[in-house]
C-alpha cells in the first residue's frame, strides 16, 4: 500500500513507539462509513483478542465510578481493600492502588490460570484460585510499566468491595 505523508509521519510515529513494546500495530480510522487509514506496521493478524479491550473497557469506567463516590483513592495500599493480599510483605513496598491502574505494581503479566481451573468447577471456586495463584504469585518490582492481566485481576477484587 502506498501511504500519504500524513500516513508516512503515522507510520514513522508508531514504528518508533512500538520498539520494544509489541511486535506489531494495526492502525485503522473511518469517517462516515470510508476506510480513510489502514496502517500495518511490523507483526500484525487479521483479528485480535478482545479481553484485553474488555479489561479496560469495563474497568477503567467501574474504578472511576467508584473513585467518584469516594471509595479509593491512588494513594491507598491495595492491602487496606484487601487483607489477603500479601505483597506489601514480599516486595518491602506497600502496592497502591494506582499501581495496579499503571501497571507498576510488580505483578506478573500473566498466570498460567488454564492449568489450575477446571469449567466443572463453580465460577465462584473459580475465583478463589484465582486469588490463591496470586497470593503466591511472583513479583518484581523493576519500576516499568508492565501490562498486567493479574493487576486487572486484583482491580475485580477491589471493585467488588465497593
Amino acid at each position: 500500500m502506498k501511504y500519504t505523508t500524513l500516513e508516512n509521519r503515522l507510520v514513522e510515529s508508531i514504528t518508533r513507539s512500538i520498539k520494544d513494546v509489541t511486535p506489531g500495530v494495526v492502525v485503522r480510522a473511518y469517517q462516515s462509513g470510508k476506510l480513510i487509514v489502514d496502517i500495518s506496521v511490523g507483526q500484525t493478524y487479521p483479528y485480535y483478542d478482545l479481553a484485553s479491550l474488555t479489561k479496560i473497557i469495563f474497568t477503567v469506567q467501574a474504578m472511576m465510578q467508584a473513585y467518584d463516590k469516594g471509595f479509593w483513592d491512588l494513594q491507598q495500599s491495595v492491602q487496606s481493600h484487601l487483607p489477603w493480599f500479601p505483597h506489601r510483605e514480599i516486595s518491602n513496598k506497600e502496592i497502591l492502588i494506582k499501581d495496579l491502574l499503571t501497571h507498576t505494581s510488580g505483578l506478573p503479566w500473566w498466570l498460567p490460570l488454564y492449568k489450575e481451573i477446571s469449567n466443572e468447577v463453580p465460577i465462584s471456586k473459580r475465583w478463589d484460585v484465582v486469588q490463591q495463584q496470586i497470593i503466591r504469585a511472583s513479583f518484581e518490582n523493576t519500576g516499568k510499566s508492565v501490562y498486567s492481566d493479574v493487576g486487572f485481576w486484583v482491580l475485580k477484587f477491589l471493585l467488588e468491595k465497593f
